[in-house]
């Protein structure tokens, strides 16, 4: 559990727009593309999806995992849980969603 707390307070990414951005608004229009007319499940999905990032990369074996293996550099997802950079990526899954209905 101490592992989590430093984790915690070391998350540091704090800009607006990335290329995960992109990301973010293709998948959800992707599922908007397959799922219309849903938008609060849209956001749902996308809240839901925010605290599984937080929880895979705030938990120190997953952590270690996407360190080693995964080639988005760590200052990119490295984010506290309220950061500008989880709500812009629900803004850009809203976008996303919009264009595909």
């Amino acid at each position: 559990m101490r592992y989590i707390y430093i984790y915690i307070y070391t998350m540091a990414y704090e800009k607006v727009f990335d290329f995960l951005s992109i990301v973010h608004l293709i998948n959800f229009y992707l599922i908007g593309l397959v799922v219309k007319k849903s938008y609060v499940f849209a956001f749902c999905l996308g809240v839901l999806w925010e605290l599984l990032e937080y929880i895979i990369t705030s938990t120190s074996y997953t952590r270690n995992l996407l360190i080693k293996y995964w080639p988005v550099p760590m200052e990119i997802w490295d984010e506290r849980l309220i950061n500008v950079n989880r709500f812009s990526d629900l803004v850009f899954n809203m976008i996303g969603y919009h264009l595909a209905q």
